[in-house]
């Protein structure tokens, strides 16, 4: 995508060209796909078996265990016209990585079930649950390989220098859990559920915590005040409480990594690489939501309402430490996130007679994620990961998937460059504003929010948020005779997507060029003395000039889409009789056909990431549109 599409993978001689426009060396993509060669082979085994006992009348044991192997070998070499050897000086290299898992899990139960009369009816649950998992990984990387196209990772041992690296793994984990739940229905229009639930994990320095629940639900429409009401066929309502918990955390972490270093004098010494974890505890999530179900006119139309609030405490998250720590971040059980929303499902058939029917479903839903508590001592940190989760900030207060980044304000122009500069009291400081930021005219313009004069952390800000306020889908089925119809759309509504494949088509991330992509034609409207209306900087050279985010690539993330069509026919009865078959359907389907948004990259679905970094886009690959025909039958 980011590689110019004028240049040709290969020369005249058959070799790449591994240069961009401005002249500068890089390796082209094209290789990447046709000097690599990978083979994945996977080999699992799964059994699973269950032995279950009639106690008494109501009483039932039944004890389930599921056994799984799983075998996997990944390999891959690069030959001497691969990325890799570009990159490390002709040098091929092959690998071989072998992983092996045994896990099982073994739930038991026993369960109770009564009608004592018209009444009173129960359902008892208990459960134990016991879980096992057994993973090993082996690789084993060699460098300048005697034969990489013929022998390749099939002769690691051949290969002319010495192994690069032999890696391996071993970790076991394992789950406990015991949960006891009790249901209660009287009169058959008062219901309640209760349940208490305790998990154990090796995974955590606490190992238990115990996770309650109860529910209760009031069928209003089997009172008698409500017998009369001929039209409504169902009115009940629901609330509830439940608690659940989470140890997704890496096999032990809670204890510190060593990773060796080879030194000069041929001796291996160890550091500390990854600090431990020690205090680590389960995650809580505890949800209070109510609800309301509607029936009416004989089921023709069904509308379920929902209200929900979910606090998850004590979350597992990298804490950003202060830098005489000596490490950037620890592990721990810090901070709050705060979930409310509302979702409304109509459901309903408006015409159903004997030749024509329409049956509709329509969801629509709003969520609002928010940081309560961010343990720094800003209450604001940074997302952790990759480069591209640097523009993502979670801060106390403010919602998930919030950009961090300066505001653009376009371009400076030069009588704006060449006045004095006035700082944040109003007093000159005897140099101009080109020589406090260091620009020229045709550097792009961001706001210098404490007015010191300079382009910092300070000067940052809240630029967008990637989470949508709401969201609906839309599915319909038409049957006419022997035809059918269907169709689903969704829509997306209220959030921002940052546009980082326009920024680096612009060359305004950090490390790139703009000569070194794509050329994108909106340049040729840039800032220039002859043109100074533009809001796109220039090719003019300020050491202060930023290559940051900013609200310059900023857009509306707003869409609706198609997801699909299909169209079909079913053949009569009599003609399926005669072609000795009992029934045949041909269709014809289309899925995400088209969309419909403001935003100007190639699919806003495709940028909508994660909870916590949703709304970016660094090169999404677009949903793929695909047709399909298709014939069922059956004999």
């Amino acid at each position: 995508m980011y590689f110019p599409t004028t240049i040709a993978p290969k020369d005249e001689n058959g070799e790449y060209n591994n240069k961009f426009i401005d002249g500068s060396t890089t390796y082209n993509p094209m290789g990447m796909i046709w000097e690599s060669k990978t083979e994945n082979k996977t080999l699992n085994q799964r059994m699973q078996g269950y032995v279950q006992f009639d106690i008494m009348d109501g009483l039932t044991f039944r004890s389930q265990l599921g056994v799984t192997f799983e075998n996997r070998l990944n390999r891959s070499v690069d030959n001497e016209k691969s990325y890799y050897a570009f990159k490390n000086g002709k040098k091929t290299q092959a690998q071989a990585r072998s992983y092996w898992n045994t896990s099982w899990l073994n739930t038991n139960t026993l369960s109770y079930v009564k009608e004592f009369n018209e009444n009173h009816r129960i359902n008892a649950t208990a459960v134990f649950e016991q879980s096992y998992g057994d993973d090993y990984n082996h690789t084993s990387t060699a460098m300048n390989l005697a034969f990489p196209d013929r022998l390749g990772w099939d002769a690691l041992g051949w290969s002319e220098g010495i192994m690069s690296s032999v890696a391996s793994d071993h970790t076991i984990n394992t789950l406990m859990s015991g949960m006891l739940r009790v249901n209660y229905v009287l009169m058959n229009r008062y219901m309640v559920t209760a349940s208490i639930r305790a998990d154990g994990s090796s995974r955590l320095e606490k190992k238990w915590d115990y996770f309650p629940s109860a529910a209760l639900a009031w069928d209003v429409k089997q009172e008698n005040f409500m017998k009369d009401v001929d039209w409504m066929d169902q009115l009940k309502v629901r609330v509830g409480y439940g608690s659940v918990g989470n140890q997704s955390v890496a096999a032990y972490r809670i204890y510190s990594q060593m990773v060796p270093t080879a030194n000069a004098d041929g001796t291996t010494s160890y550091a500390v690489g990854r600090p431990a974890a020690p205090y680590l505890k389960w995650e809580r999530n505890d949800q209070i939501n109510a609800g309301l179900d509607f029936g009416f006119f004989n089921g023709r139309l069904r509308i379920s309402a929902d209200w929900y609030n979910k606090i998850s405490k004590d979350i597992l998250l990298e804490v950003a430490q202060p830098s005489h720590m000596g490490y950037t971040a620890l592990l721990k059980n810090a901070g709050e996130i705060k979930n409310t929303g509302v979702e409304l499902t109509i459901s309903g058939d408006p015409i159903s007679t004997e030749e024509f029917s329409w049956h509709s479903d329509l969801t629509l839903s709003s969520n609002k994620g928010t940081f309560n508590k961010i343990p720094t001592y800003n209450h604001r940190q940074q997302q952790a990961g990759s480069f591209e989760n640097q523009l993502f900030q979670m801060i106390e207060g403010e919602k998930l998937g919030t950009f961090w980044g300066y505001k653009y304000l376009g371009v400076w122009q030069e009588d704006e460059v060449n006045a004095p500069f006035v700082d944040a009291n109003g007093n000159k400081t005897g140099k101009t504003v080109a020589q406090t930021y260091n620009i020229q005219a045709g550097n792009a313009k961001y706001a210098d929010v404490n007015g010191d004069g300079k382009y910092n952390d300070d000067d940052m800000n809240i630029i967008g948020c990637g989470q949508p306020t709401f969201n609906w889908g839309w599915s319909n089925s038409f049957n006419y005779k022997n035809f059918d119809l269907s169709f689903f759309i969704v829509g997306f509504h209220g959030f921002d997507i940052y546009n980082a494949t326009d920024q680096i088509g612009y060359g305004t991330v950090q490390g790139q060029n703009v000569a070194a992509v794509t050329p994108k034609p909106e340049l040729l409207n840039r800032w220039t003395k002859e043109n100074t209306s533009s809001n796109i900087p220039g090719f003019v050279y300020g050491k202060g000039d930023l290559k940051a985010f900013s609200s310059r690539f900023v857009e509306n993330g707003s869409f609706i889409k198609m997801k699909s069509i299909t169209l079909g026919y079913t053949l009569p009865d009599v003609a399926c009789k005669s072609l000795g078959i009992n029934n045949l359907r041909v269709y014809a389907s289309v899925q995400n056909p088209f969309h419909i948004t403001k935003y100007s990259g190639l699919d806003p679905e495709a940028a909508m990431g994660t909870p916590l970094t949703q709304g970016v886009d660094w090169g999404a690959y677009p949903n793929s549109r695909n047709y399909l025909i298709g014939l069922n039958f059956s004999f």
